[in-house]
């Protein structure tokens, strides 16, 4: 890929420190570059692939829908039928190929809160017909994005990260006195919303430089209406924010991971090591102590991750491995026509699946 200069890495720590939609005037006051100059050189850096044009962040789980990350051994032969069904499953809304503990698929698939029991219902089916053979199933609570820390970037010579020191610095048990806290919220409350609430959020995933006027002509309401929507979904978590994201290698140098955990001691004291790497990453949250941790690494810094994993692997009451070696199809707008807004509720027709299921669909 083509090289940065400071100037754009001093673009792209504001924006992450910022927030992506901040104005390039308000950009400007902040990092003490001219207006037009942030918009040129963003626009080339996303023309250069760097940056992603901003999305939404979102946390559905407050409006009564759970979500599963889910990995499945399948039985090989029917590797096509299994993600035909992916394919007409509205719940199932992303999967990718994996392999590592289990040999198979990774799908994300979505549940009614009042009935938690949706996707192990789903794999009883999938098992019983055989499609997998065993599954492991993570319930995703909640989830923080590492940011990336630019300061071990350099425009010339690239990432000038000392996987040697980190290595070490495990193997003497240094404290970091870092400031990263886990903060999450584990018993989360439903708020109250209604099917207009659903449409600004599907249209918002969807385009997130949508503006007031287009909305407006979608929703039917004021855009001053639909502002005050925007500010309470942020104000109770709904929307969690907004984020660009940012790259410094090609796709096919990477390698995309989960790494599943269940922490024995403080996890504070655990993420602080993998919080020192300067990479972004997601912490996917089930509880205090069991997460799954999502990297983009280029192989040979996945190599020196693996050794200082081994060099904490006791602190762990469990640990696994999914590499997922295909780029995954997703279409998370499909869940939204899971909702029925004549009963304001989410409705997921399990019984339908399973049949799809043992029809052979």
């Amino acid at each position: 890929m083509p090289k940065l200069n400071d100037k754009d890495l001093t673009i792209i720590e504001a924006l992450d420190k910022y927030g992506s939609k901040t104005s390039t005037k308000d950009l400007s006051k902040k990092i003490n570059i001219p207006p037009r100059t942030i918009r040129y050189r963003l626009s080339k850096l996303r023309e250069r692939g760097f940056l992603t044009p901003y999305h939404v962040l979102t946390h559905e789980r407050k409006l009564g829908v759970g979500e599963n990350i889910i990995v499945l051994r399948i039985k090989q032969e029917q590797d096509k039928r299994l993600k035909e069904l992916f394919d007409i499953i509205p719940c199932v809304y992303n999967y990718a190929s994996t392999y590592g503990k289990y040999d198979g698929y990774v799908i994300r698939s979505l549940f009614s809160l009042n009935k938690p029991n949706t996707n192990f219902e789903l794999l009883d089916a999938l098992k019983r017909c055989g499609y997998i053979s065993d599954f492991y199933i993570f319930e995703l609570v909640d989830y923080l994005i590492k940011s990336v820390d630019l300061t071990y970037f350099n425009p010339d010579d690239g990432w000038i990260w000392d996987w040697n020191k980190w290595l070490t610095d495990i193997e003497n048990c240094s404290k970091y006195n870092n400031n990263f806290d886990l903060k999450y919220e584990e018993k989360i409350s439903k708020v109250e919303f209604d099917y207009k609430d659903i449409l600004l959020i599907d249209n918002l995933l969807e385009n997130a430089t949508i503006t007031l006027k287009q909305l407006k002509n979608i929703l039917n309401l004021s855009e001053t209406q639909i502002s005050k929507r925007i500010q309470r979904l942020q104000e109770k978590g709904i929307i969690k924010g907004y984020k660009s994201d940012c790259t410094f290698a090609d796709d096919k140098d990477l390698i995309h991971f989960y790494c599943f955990l269940e922490i024995t001691t403080s996890n504070d004291n655990i993420l602080s090591y993998f919080y020192q790497l300067p990479y972004q990453f997601i912490i996917n949250i089930e509880s205090s102590n069991k997460l799954c941790l999502s990297f983009l690494l280029r192989a040979n810094d996945f190599k020196n991750f693996l050794k200082g994993f081994d060099l904490l692997r006791t602190q762990f009451k469990s640990s696994f491995f999914q590499i997922l070696h295909k780029k995954s199809k997703s279409n998370y707008q499909q869940i939204f026509s899971l909702f029925n807004k004549y009963t304001n509720s989410w409705e997921i027709p399990i019984k339908d699946y399973i049949s799809l299921i043992e029809k052979g669909y």
